[in-house]
């Protein structure tokens, strides 16, 4: 597969992995306001619905890196890779899926095509002297 489709393939899965971290977002708050409206009781269902929006808060504004990052990757935007390159990393520790995520995003993003493709530099052996 040629490394254009790799990089590609980066940049989908860090805009679908930050959508679904919205939407689980979204689920929990919805899920904790549910379960404070169910309790009857209104501190109950106060508290819970503070607490579940302050979650969809963190949540959203921790998945905004990867959304902007992966639409960075499908624009062939020169700082997506640095950025992608980090995101990766901290991803690595996020077992199984995340692990598998930064891998497979650093394996493509610190190939010499992929800089070359998405900075705009020279093939590393077109430098060498003939």
């Amino acid at each position: 597969m040629p490394m254009e489709k790799h990089i590609d393939l980066v940049g989908w899965l860090h805009v679908a992995s930050g959508a679904l971290f919205v939407l689980i977002a979204v689920f929990a708050a919805s899920i904790l306001s549910l379960i404070g409206a169910v309790s009857g009781e209104p501190e109950a269902f106060a508290v819970l619905s503070v607490i579940g929006g302050f979650v969809a808060v963190v949540m959203g504004l921790l998945s905004v890196p990867s959304l902007v990052a992966g639409w960075g990757l499908l624009k062939r935007k020169p700082w997506a890779r640095m950025m992608t390159l980090v995101l990766s990393f901290l991803n690595l520790m996020n077992f199984p899926v995340g692990t598998a995520l930064g891998g497979y995003a650093m394996w493509v993003l610190l190939n010499d095509e992929s800089r070359r493709l998405l900075e705009g530099g020279p093939r590393a052996y077109d430098q060498l002297p003939r």
